[in-house]
């Protein structure tokens, strides 16, 4: 009897202890989802899924992007006269329809900065199909709101990696080809993607007529095609 009952109290036990480990493990499994989803947020799922295979993905280096920006066209009057949570909303919205454009373009990473969208590429010509493609996407949702959008395209040496202090890192790329793909949407009117002739020779686009434009902290002028 002695044995039975202890025998029964150690069944019961063990059963308890696997419930609790079963619990453990869904919320291990929850919790690994959750930073799953904050890690692409961060990186990108690009970056992300290079970056668990091999961790040097994340360090700086220095390589060819073609980087894309764009810019809504009168945003802050407009928003002058809505509520916060409006503009959010429309931004949310505004996001949304860029990424899907941009989606099947494959960027290496897309960063959202109020008003404004930057892509980045690996490919030239891909970073001018994407623009064109996510323009025509973005005129047709802002239309309604009376609101237009422009776009730039630069192709050059960019640093890229991990960066920041301690207590708060990023992946982003820094250099004068980001600077200037964001000077060249500035220059845009709205409907317009304006390209380097750098993206040009880059993507094997045909020049045909060029521009010149003055390029806010540019000490010369800076050659653009209108794709």
């Amino acid at each position: 009897q002695f044995l039975a009952l202890v025998l029964l109290l150690l069944g019961s036990l063990l059963g308890f202890a696997d419930v609790s480990l079963r619990r453990s493990m869904v919320q291990v499994q929850l919790l690994t989802e959750r930073l799953l989803t904050y890690s692409q947020w961060a990186l990108g799922s690009k970056i992300l899924e290079r970056a668990i295979g091999d961790a040097s993905t994340l360090a700086l280096k220095r390589t060819q992007r073609a980087v894309l920006f764009l810019d809504i066209r009168g945003f802050t009057a407009w928003s002058e006269s809505k509520s916060p949570e409006e503009v959010v909303n429309m931004l949310h919205d505004f996001y949304a329809t860029a990424e899907v454009a941009l989606d099947s373009h494959v960027p290496i990473k897309l960063k959202y900065t109020a008003d404004e969208v930057m892509a980045v590429f690996a490919d030239a010509l891909c970073a001018i199909h994407a623009g064109k493609a996510v323009l025509a996407s973005l005129q047709q949702q802002l239309s309604d709101m009376n609101l237009t959008v422009g776009a730039g395209v630069h192709f050059g040496n960019v640093v890229e990696g991990v960066m920041g202090a301690q207590g708060a890192k990023a992946y982003d790329f820094i250099g004068d080809t980001v600077n200037t793909a964001q000077r060249l949407c500035d220059a845009a009117a709205p409907g317009e993607l304006l390209a380097s002739m750098d993206a040009c020779n880059a993507a094997g686009i045909p020049i045909l007529t060029v521009r010149d434009i003055v390029a806010k902290g540019k000490s010369a002028s800076v050659q653009v095609v209108l794709v």
